[in-house]
């Protein structure tokens, strides 16, 4: 049985829960989401960031540990190269 309070918790939207943040802060957690989808579109065939995490969520143990490092090496590795792009 699930408790009530975990439900509850669980149907907060990403916006309710940096809504208590200064503005700047959720500026910058807008613009990390945005980079983020940007790199889902780009290198997952045009798949969303909810798309991916859904795909996540179906892997088991170690496999979704592996994937899940491995995609965010490679997001880190993306927004390197667009910055070095972006200050060149």
């Amino acid at each position: 049985m699930s408790s009530f309070l975990l439900k509850k918790i669980q149907h907060k939207t990403f916006e309710e829960k940096i809504a208590h943040r200064s503005k700047r802060t959720r500026e910058i957690f807008s613009t990390v989401q945005k980079s983020f989808n940007q790199f889902c579109m780009q290198q997952y065939e045009n798949r969303t960031s909810t798309e991916i995490f859904t795909e996540l969520h179906t892997l088991q143990n170690q496999e979704q540990i592996c994937r899940f490092c491995s995609g965010i090496c490679d997001y880190f590795s993306f927004n390197g190269n667009y910055l070095k792009d972006y200050w060149n």
